[in-house]
């Protein structure tokens, strides 16, 4: 830990206008543009979500699946999108209504795993770490209790489930927070960003998870987590 910075926050990418409850897939799509360098479509993306976990008309979606469509399908460019949110969520969380070809481009995008953020300090630290050291966002579930103008969130107030990335951490006044990047536009909380307080965090890590994706082939990826080996070292060569 004493090699982080006291803040450290990824440059801002799209702010994204959630609809429904597509959180987990506007979250999902918002952290991937940050390893695919263009802006992806979170209603395909839900869509084909939904195919995989079977559930299509539950309320959301847990983040083990979302986070599996990444490495399963993939995601589509934004400027390819067939559709708007004017389709509706009913029309729009089903796959069968999308174009079939749009698998081929979706595929372009796909990732190679993601990880369970777990380490050696407490969820908000191991969170910090992996931000640092991979210069990549996470995906975190909370109970979405607070005001959207809100800024510094703590507490546990009563609310729905939400999926959000968590983009950074940074010191303000002596505390650190994890920075938010909420996806309802840039008129909420600090143009789109809200600040989380160490014990909030660790409450919903324990709940729901905190999960980021990882540019290594699963197995590979299953291999240094067995051993607990270093990225640095090559696990064929270890064999």
């Amino acid at each position: 830990l004493s090699d982080l910075p006291p803040s450290f926050v990824l440059p801002q990418k799209t702010v994204k206008e959630q609809i429904y409850d597509f959180c987990s897939a506007t979250a999902c799509t918002l952290m991937l543009e940050y390893t695919e360098g263009k802006e992806l479509d979170e209603l395909w993306y839900f869509a084909k979500s939904k195919e995989l976990s079977g559930d299509v008309d539950e309320f959301g979606q847990d983040l083990r699946i979302a986070c599996k469509t990444a490495q399963k399908k993939g995601a589509i460019p934004k400027d390819i999108a067939p559709f708007t949110k004017d389709k509706g969520s009913q029309f729009l969380r089903r796959i069968e209504n999308y174009p079939p070809e749009l698998e081929w481009k979706a595929a372009e995008h796909k990732q190679k795993s993601y990880f369970k953020v777990i380490g050696q300090y407490d969820a908000f630290d191991d969170v910090r770490a992996s931000l640092f050291l991979y210069k990549r966002p996470v995906i975190m579930g909370l109970i979405w209790g607070w005001s959207l103008s809100q800024t510094i969130l703590d507490g546990a107030p009563d609310g729905g489930g939400h999926a959000i990335a968590v983009i950074g951490f940074e010191r303000r006044n002596g505390e650190d927070y994890l920075v938010l990047q909420n996806s309802y536009g840039l008129g909420v909380g600090d143009k789109g960003r809200h600040y989380l307080t160490r014990e909030t965090f660790n409450t919903y890590a324990d709940m729901f998870g905190v999960v980021m994706f990882i540019d290594l082939p699963a197995d590979e990826a299953k291999f240094h987590n067995k051993w607990k080996l270093p990225l640095k070292y090559n696990w064929i060569a270890k064999i």
